[in-house]
């Protein structure tokens, strides 16, 4: 295993596209966070449109530690991360996305334990920027263990701190992802390099938001379906993927207990939210499993 390194700094990636309004938030609850060690913001502009690069230009002119990379050759999650990792200058880099917030005490948190346990993750909450039926419908996100898929353990992208030479090594993410799960397929090849388990960070809170419009959340949940399907294609044979019967008769029960909760969805904004993102991921790996010609439904 390689060395650790000899100092302790922390390069926090923000990846945005569009961001305003919100990005004014993530922005100003990472730069009101407190830490006596060395740390940057690096905001990565993935090709906005809106009057997120005016915002950001203003801000690095007033704060020092906000860097701007300019990442326009192709609109992706996965490319804009890469870019936000190759130029951090730390020796440690945490990645957030522009419409979450990060919790009071997350930046000393995350800093001071991942140079301890070289890759950690923070720990999700859904309470404070969601309303309570979206938040408890996809409430495994919070619990206080990592998940895993089969051995290979998952952390999300957004809630990572790690060494910026593995995460480089391992070549970082794989841009040929474009709809989402490069941060799992980021995962699988770390676990089969290194073989280490992420730490959760229990201190540092990350306040994810989830998509309240329905047709926001029918499109999220379609690139979530799809791309998993890519993922569990890719690495056939290292994540387990459950037998076709079990998955028609899952998918059967599925697509039934969407149909059944139509009634309530018509009358609340919220369950319409989570029923659009279920139908949505749903269809995704229909069409991803067509697409890929592996079944994963």
């Amino acid at each position: 295993m390689v060395e650790d390194p000899d100092v302790t700094s922390l390069s926090v990636v923000l990846i945005t596209r569009n961001g305003m309004p919100r990005l004014v938030d993530q922005l100003d609850a990472v730069l009101s966070q407190t830490w006596s060690g060395t740390w940057e913001l690096v905001v990565v502009d993935n090709d906005s449109d809106d009057a997120t690069a005016q915002t950001l230009a203003t801000m690095a002119a007033q704060e020092p530690r906000v860097r701007i990379i300019n990442a326009r050759q192709r609109r992706s999650v996965a490319y804009a991360r890469n870019q936000g990792a190759e130029h951090a200058r730390c020796s440690y880099v945490a990645f957030i996305d522009d419409d979450d917030l990060v919790g009071v005490g997350w930046l000393q948190n995350m800093a001071v334990s991942v140079s301890k346990y070289q890759y950690v993750a923070a720990q999700i909450d859904l309470h404070l920027l969601n309303h309570e039926i979206l938040a408890d419908a996809r409430s495994s996100l919070t619990r206080s263990e990592i998940g895993h898929i089969g051995e290979i353990p998952m952390p999300a992208g957004a809630t990572i701190a790690v060494r910026r030479d593995w995460f480089l090594a391992v070549g970082g993410a794989d841009e040929r992802f474009t709809a989402g799960a490069e941060d799992l397929d980021w995962a699988v090849r770390f676990h089969i390099r290194y073989g280490i388990e992420p730490t959760r960070c229990e201190g540092a809170i990350y306040h994810v938001r989830l998509r309240s419009d329905p047709m926001a959340a029918l499109s999220q949940g379609f690139r979530y379906g799809r791309a998993y399907v890519q993922l569990f294609c890719r690495w056939q044979g290292i994540l387990p993927r459950p037998p076709p019967l079990h998955q028609i008769g899952a998918a059967t029960r599925s697509w039934l207990g969407l149909a059944a909760r139509i009634p309530a969805a018509l009358i609340s904004r919220p369950k319409r939210a989570v029923m659009a993102f279920e139908l949505g991921r749903s269809i995704g790996r229909l069409a991803g499993s067509i697409e890929y010609r592996f079944m994963f439904l």
